[in-house]
């Protein structure tokens, strides 16, 4: 959506903040295998976010652009095992798979004089240039099926995550690059009486 501000909080009366461009585009795919004894799904998509600014000061003779892109990109895939019952009462199904997403940012920003007819680029844009962020995980999960309509679930995940920004000296940012490897687990118990056998 658009988020226009004439005048924008604290401005005067004349200035504008516009949005002249606003842009978002999906591709997405995805396959289904199903095999004897696994089944497996794999998705990818990609998406593109496209901003455009412009900002206008009649006082100072100023207009400031900016233009953002976003790409991102990302896949995902799932295996499931059928039911394998290694012995009478016993019923065993697997279930795995992995996921990752990244992010990549492109921005730059103009600043217009326009009373002297100049434009110059400035050294970042809304973001930083060269921006990335990746975040991802794998996990696997093993649940038993037990006699009288009980069952129970057992799994775990490790994911990892990335942030990476460059420094921009002139106007005082700092780069940042930082890492993270969260674990979960998860375990549960459910019973299905009518279920039972």
């Amino acid at each position: 959506p658009r988020t226009d501000q004439c005048p924008p909080p604290g401005a005067r009366f004349d200035e504008c903040l516009t949005i002249t461009e606003q842009f978002r585009t999906l591709g997405y795919a995805k396959a289904s295998l199903v095999f004897n004894d696994v089944s497996i799904d794999a998705v990818g998509s990609w998406q593109r976010q496209l901003e455009r600014r412009e900002g206008v000061r009649p006082a100072s003779f100023v207009e400031s652009t900016g233009r953002d892109v976003v790409e991102s990109f990302g896949g995902a895939v799932r295996v499931t095992t059928r039911d394998f019952a290694p012995t009478p009462g016993l019923t065993l199904r697997a279930r795995g798979g992995a996921d990752t997403w990244i992010d990549l940012v492109e921005s730059r920003a103009w600043l217009s004089f326009t009373d002297l007819g100049v434009t110059v680029e400035r050294s970042r844009g809304q973001y930083l240039t060269g921006s990335r962020a990746l975040t991802g995980g794998a996990f696997s999960e093993l649940e038993a099926g037990l006699p009288f309509g009980l069952s129970l679930r057992g799994g775990g995940r490790v994911g990892w995550s990335t942030v990476d920004a460059p420094g921009d000296d002139a106007s005082g940012t700092v780069a940042v690059s930082q890492r993270w490897l969260p674990l979960a687990g998860s375990g549960g118990v459910s019973w299905k009486p009518f279920d039972a056998t």
